[in-house]
């Protein structure tokens, strides 16, 4: 992982709010619209443009992109993919 970012998160996490049950939150209260949130990551991460579906703009990724993004890294690093899926929240998904 590049330096920068590991600070980041290593600064964050000293930052974050103990005892709050939800991984997106506002100042430990849970959020209940995450796409103004998701649309203003997009904005400073440069993920921001025309959509010609919508023809206006708006976010070039969906959460869900990463999402699918991340249980493919777990499992390609060894994370079974039943662990994989129910830690993005997709535990109902698999049989049991």
């Amino acid at each position: 992982m590049e330096s920068d970012l590991w600070q980041v998160m290593k600064d964050l996490h000293k930052k974050r709010a103990f005892g709050c049950p939800w991984v997106f939150h506002f100042g430990g209260k849970q959020m209940r619209d995450f796409r103004k949130a998701w649309d203003t990551a997009c904005k400073k991460a440069c993920l921001w443009g025309w959509d010609e579906k919508k023809q206006r703009e708006a976010p070039t990724k969906l959460f869900h992109d990463f999402r699918r993004t991340a249980v493919r890294d777990m499992v390609r690093s060894g994370i079974s993919e039943k662990v994989a899926m129910t830690v993005s929240g997709h535990n109902g998904l698999l049989p049991k």
